[in-house]
């Protein structure tokens, strides 16, 4: 049986882009990240291939050499480049710019499920790897009591876009204005109840960034 690649694991041509290798690597960190596949060894284990793959292939001097010597390209780096590499540090214990635009899609999913008052468990579920590693998460959010349940919540402060392509939004100003209608409902407001320059300032503190043409068709103005 032929041996996989680095490629073959990312589903990408030797030929790749350094952003297609990129693009790749996100869509397997999402699909199969330990914490959305907790009772799946196989699912985990491609996620630790696709980490490996992806430490390689981003690297141009690594990819250079594992494109000429495969598996044994590693033993071939120089002695000083090697100090202190183990084989890799899997990236939801040493976040990298991907894991971080993982965490923050993982985030919106969780607040297009429940909204920003995200239950307590399904929170912990969704990043318990990282709250047991004491990893920072990429957004601000505060244990509280759900306003009107009492129930334990994650209420989610502030979170970044996302920049994954494989996110279910039709576009990033329809996530945007849903998540602001959102946090207007939750103190009793709508747009319409603010001025332009007020619902500015609400978006930036809520952590969104909406162009001025879409704030006004919000507020009622042309």
């Amino acid at each position: 049986m032929p041996v996989r690649t680095y490629y073959d694991i990312l589903g990408v041509p030797k030929t790749a882009t350094a952003a297609d290798i990129k693009k790749a690597y996100r869509q397997a960190a999402l699909k199969y990240h330990p914490d959305r596949n907790p009772n799946d060894p196989t699912a985990q284990e491609r996620f630790r291939e696709a980490a490996e793959a992806y430490e390689i292939l981003s690297d141009p001097e690594r990819r250079k050499l594992y494109d000429q010597y495969g598996s044994d390209s590693e033993k071939r780096r120089p002695q000083a480049e090697q100090a202190g590499y183990t084989e890799y540090a899997p990236p939801h214990q040493q976040p990298s710019d991907i894991m971080e635009e993982l965490y923050i899609e993982l985030g919106w999913r969780l607040v297009k499920d429940y909204g920003r008052h995200i239950p307590a468990d399904a929170f912990d579920a969704m990043f318990q790897e990282e709250l047991e590693a004491g990893i920072h998460l990429p957004f601000l959010y505060e244990r509280t009591r759900h306003p009107s349940t009492g129930a334990p919540v994650v209420w989610m402060k502030k979170i970044k876009k996302s920049g994954m392509k494989t996110r279910t939004y039709s576009t990033k100003e329809t996530e945007d204005v849903s998540f602001l209608k959102e946090a207007l409902a939750e103190v009793g407001l709508s747009p319409k109840d603010l001025s332009l320059s007020q619902l500015q300032k609400f978006a930036k503190d809520t952590g969104v960034s909406i162009g001025v043409k879409i704030l006004k068709t919000l507020v009622g103005r042309k």
